[in-house]
């Protein structure tokens, strides 16, 4: 099935320092660089939610949107944000700042999505649930605008309200290790 991901690199960059976040050094590029390559064989398309910068997101030579609600709402907002702009029936959601995005991680995520009861699936790394690594089902717009109206900031809380399923990624739990609070991200 034609899938998008949905890259997010949106947020406040509250823990990097109030920096993008997306558009920090990560080995020989930036973060949101390196996600992008591990993604792009497993996707059909790639679509960036960002927030600021946008001039140098846009030498990423991908579509980009932005948010619509004000003040940085949280992934929410990036995912609502996305999903009436993509082509594809089913997306993938992966954060900008998580460089080891598993090779098989969109195979993976979307075989729930191939039981029509099913509405999204989301990554367990064998220790925690991995919300913003999603996949979901371009038609739960409304139902993430909803959540927010009411609002809802939280990906989990989003998640509880709908019919999905985790899946098991703990034989590799190192590639969801989040440098928020890594001490090896190279703030500004």
């Amino acid at each position: 099935m034609k899938t998008t991901a949905i890259v997010l690199s949106g947020g406040r960059g509250t823990r990097a320092g109030g920096a993008d976040k997306g558009l920090l050094p990560w080995e020989n590029s930036t973060l949101v660089e390196t996600v992008i390559d591990l993604i792009r064989p497993q996707v059909d398309h790639i679509l960036v939610s960002c927030n600021r910068n946008f001039e140098r997101y846009q030498k990423l030579g991908l579509p980009l949107v932005n948010d619509q609600l004000e003040n940085f709402q949280g992934p929410l907002a990036g995912i609502a944000a996305a999903l009436p702009v993509i082509k594809t029936e089913l997306a993938v959601v992966v954060p900008c700042d998580c460089p080891a995005v598993p090779t098989d991680l969109v195979q993976r995520l979307m075989l729930p999505l191939a039981e029509s009861a099913i509405d999204l699936s989301w990554a367990f790394d064998g220790r925690r649930d991995q919300y913003l690594f999603t996949a979901l089902r371009r038609g739960l717009g409304a139902s993430i605008e909803s959540y927010l109206a009411g609002g809802g900031r939280s990906m989990r809380g989003w998640h509880e309200r709908l019919r999905c399923r985790a899946v098991d990624f703990s034989d590799c739990e190192a590639a969801f290790i989040n440098l928020n609070e890594s001490a090896e991200i190279e703030r500004p």
